[in-house]
């Protein structure tokens, strides 16, 4: 299911090395190093699985952007509500935690400035 959103380098470098049944958590900010919480321990994460900051795959803002639009099928206005709450809901029950900075005009989110 994974494989349906994520951007392929980060799902492969997940893929090759990690049984997802022990991957507890993805955590991409733009700008920053992606870490993974496997078995309630955190790790960088390289196109290669596991590795040190410096050879981590960066998130950047477009990759992060086009995540997002993965989650929601290209309509941001469909999960507004749940942009507002803070997470969206997937099928099978599994929940994307997203922090943003938004622009809401009449209660409608406009515009996302910023993904952290």
């Amino acid at each position: 299911m994974l494989e349906n959103y994520l951007p392929k380098n980060i799902y492969n470098g997940i893929k090759k090395y990690l049984d997802l049944i022990d991957l507890n958590e993805i955590r991409m900010r733009v700008d920053a190093p992606i870490i993974v919480t496997v078995k309630n321990r955190k790790y960088y994460l390289g196109e290669n699985g596991f590795c040190d900051k410096e050879r981590a795959i960066v998130m950047d803002y477009m990759a992060l952007q086009s995540f997002v639009y993965n989650l929601c099928e290209n309509s941001v206005y469909s999960i507004n509500d749940y942009l507002k709450c803070g997470y969206i809901t997937l099928p099978h029950g599994v929940r994307v935690g997203i922090t943003v900075l938004p622009v809401v005009v009449k209660q409608l989110l406009y515009e996302i400035l910023c993904i952290n």
